[in-house]
């Protein structure tokens, strides 16, 4: 079984996997946040910093490249196989307005001439492994009929499917079903992306697609990091709330040292714990939404702490299965 960390934009960047990667298991890779190819030309070195072989940690990464068929693809690929990577994956996924109107993302599913010219622009871009991230179509998931065929005809390593349309976001159920119609229909080796919140989820889903053998997880890795672990062991380690808090300050620490000023530090801790706070039984973690309202509320860092340690010493643990508090 292969398990990989989905990108997150905005967080999970090198700092951030290093920092889990340090204090977690069970990921056999990462995909990073997106490269902008549209970017490329002015060579802006903060694209590239995050993918520095030099400072990524044990876990491989793999680049990921967001592309429409007007951007500099040659160019950017260049500048990530020049750091030595032979992996590459396209977002066709991302489901944001401010990335799919300009037909990027899964903007670019409804078009099936600007998917080709993006693949092929890649395919003759160099000697390297080409994987892509999709959903079922942007507006409809019929629009997979369209898309699917057209991936078969490319030399991909994987097809990871997160099973909504790029008009849903991240609102309403998972369609297995349409999973199902297009992992059935694609020739590639296919990953499972979605919803998978806890272990009885992921072997609900194992269950009904024995077929697949390499799943991504996500925001779910932030809101109980022990997931991962948990299904590539079965089981759950006794210290789970030490390694947390040992987690968290490691995180904080790296974070005041690297982040401008004590806002920025704050408004970055409560980002995390957004989804950590799941953990502890606060509901609203799949939107971002479960940090706990005392750490929401801290206005300096020293408040914050102060906060962080009452929730460890005093709040029940409670990854897994969650009865959410009420805030």
């Amino acid at each position: 079984m292969n398990l990989y960390l989905a990108p997150l934009h905005g967080i999970t960047n090198r700092i951030f996997r290093n920092v889990w990667f340090s204090h977690f298991s069970g990921f056999d890779g990462a995909v990073t946040p997106f490269i902008p190819a549209a970017a490329a030309s002015r060579s802006a070195a903060k694209h590239y910093r995050d993918i520095d072989p030099s400072v990524q940690g044990p876990v491989p990464v793999e680049p990921q490249l967001l592309a429409g068929p007007r951007d500099a693809i040659r160019e950017c690929v260049a500048s990530i196989t020049a750091l030595g990577y032979d992996e590459i994956n396209l977002n066709m996924g991302c489901p944001y307005a401010m990335v799919a109107k300009k037909g990027r993302g899964s903007g670019l599913l409804p078009h099936p001439d600007a998917v080709r010219t993006v693949l092929d622009a890649l395919c003759s871009s160099g000697t390297f492994h080409l994987s892509v991230k999709i959903r079922l179509g942007q507006h409809r998931p019929e629009e997979l009929d369209g898309f699917i065929p057209i991936l078969n005809n490319y030399p991909l390593s994987r097809v990871t499917i997160h099973p909504r349309i790029g008009k849903q976001m991240y609102r309403g159920t998972v369609d297995l079903e349409g999973f199902e119609r297009a992992s059935c229909n694609c020739v590639h080796s296919v990953v499972y992306n979605g919803d998978i919140f806890d272990y009885g989820m992921f072997e609900v889903l194992r269950e009904r697609f024995p077929e697949i053998d390499s799943w991504m997880i996500g925001r779910a890795a932030l809101m109980d990091p022990f997931l991962p672990e948990e299904i590539r062991t079965g089981t759950r380690p006794p210290d789970e709330r030490e390694r947390l808090r040992a987690y968290h300050d490691d995180l904080f620490a790296v974070y005041e040292r690297t982040l401008y000023g004590p806002r920025h530090l704050l408004d970055k801790m409560k980002e995390i714990w957004g989804y950590l706070g799941y953990s502890f039984g606060f509901g609203g973690a799949p939107r971002a939404k479960a940090a706990p309202p005392e750490i929401l509320r801290a206005k300096t860092p020293v408040a914050y702490t102060v906060a962080v340690s009452r929730l460890f010493d005093s709040v029940p643990l409670t990854c897994g299965d969650v009865t959410p508090h009420t805030h």
